[in-house]
């Protein structure tokens, strides 16, 4: 009879733990109630009043957990990441956006967030980049896999001679992050993001017209070219200013 006991102490267990993951969803853990709280601390919320910055976030919050979502919020970095499809927005933009629609996007936020929201997923432009998955190819390039190539686009964007360049990251994807410092230290900081597989087809274009240029130098034509355009694959969180653009757009 003990053995019965145990078995239906087991199974109350496991019942009780497949309820649980049902009712919490495995993207719960994507975004917390923290991560749409309205903090008043950074340069984007500047735009918004408080009662507009609630109902911006109350909007984002709503889209995360519908079928839309999850979505990805960062106060901190200024930036909101669809997944579905993969796509990174300014808060500096979105921001902007929301203002403009007027009271009717206070009084109704997720109607108007998820419409903001929707036309960033529909179409790439300034403060919107597109990404995509699987973009680099199973044999590499150039004898470089998908880390190298990330790594050496970091490298050339630290070694700039302007040396404005503070930080570089990768999200291990697609998405290559670089921290822009402000000649005058009391300016606010800008962030630049790249889209690789965007960059990768510049380096194939320019790999066939120069086989023999190394990989750096190649890069070192390509980047500020893309940079100094705002070429498609080129994200500015926060409005690029000439200095800026005018700064990593020559080698």
């Amino acid at each position: 009879m003990w053995i019965l006991g145990v078995i239906a102490a087991v199974a109350i267990v496991v019942v009780g733990l497949v309820l649980w993951w049902a009712s919490t969803g495995p993207d719960d853990d994507l975004n917390t109630d923290e991560d749409f709280a309205v903090l008043r601390k950074w340069e984007w919320e500047s735009q918004l009043t408080e009662q507009q910055e609630k109902a911006l976030m109350e909007g984002l919050q709503s889209y995360h957990k519908s079928k839309d979502g999850p979505i990805a919020v960062h106060s901190e970095h200024a930036e909101v990441t669809l997944f579905a499809p993969y796509t990174v927005i300014s808060l500096y933009l979105l921001a902007q956006r929301f203002v403009a629609l007027g009271p009717d996007a206070v009084s109704y936020p997720m109607s108007s967030v998820g419409r903001l929201l929707d036309e960033c997923a529909d179409k790439e432009q300034p403060g919107v980049l597109h990404l995509r998955h699987d973009w680099f190819p199973d044999e590499g390039v150039d004898g470089m896999d998908t880390s190298a190539f990330a790594d050496l686009v970091m490298d050339v964007l630290m070694q700039h001679p302007d040396r404005r360049v503070t930080l570089a990251s990768w999200n291990g994807d697609g998405l290559v992050d670089a921290t822009v410092g402000a000649p005058d230290p009391s300016l606010h900081t800008n962030r630049l993001a790249l889209d690789l597989a965007r960059v990768l087809e510049q380096y194939g274009a320019a790999r066939q017209t120069q086989p023999q240029t190394p990989p750096i130098d190649l890069l070192r034509t390509i980047l500020p070219r893309m940079v100094a355009s705002e070429a498609p694959g080129v994200l500015w969180i926060r409005p690029v200013t000439d200095d800026e653009r005018t700064a990593l757009g020559a080698y």
